[in-house]
C-alpha cells in the first residue's frame, strides 16, 4: 500500500490509510477506526511514512513507516 501512495507524492513525508482485517478484541489504537459498521473486523488504519537518511553516520536513504503521532 505504501508504494502505491508514495508514487503519487513528491514530499518526503506521507500520510496514508489502509484497510486491515483484525479480530475484535478491544485493542484499538488512536490511528484506527471502524471501516465498515456492518463488519467490525475491518479497521481503517492511518500510517505515516518518512523517507530520510538512515543515520547521521550513514546517509543512505531509508523509509520509516510509523503511527502518525510518532517521530
Amino acid at each position: 500500500m505504501f508504494a502505491f501512495f508514495a508514487r503519487k507524492e513528491s514530499s518526503s513525508r506521507l500520510l496514508f490509510k489502509l484497510l486491515v482485517q483484525l479480530p475484535v478484541t478491544g485493542n484499538w489504537e488512536q490511528n484506527e477506526k471502524v471501516a465498515d459498521r456492518s463488519n467490525r473486523l475491518l479497521r481503517e488504519v492511518t500510517l505515516k511514512a518518512l523517507v530520510t537518511a538512515w543515520d547521521f553516520d550513514d546517509p543512505s536513504p531509508a523509509i520509516f513507516i510509523m503511527k502518525p503521532f510518532e517521530d
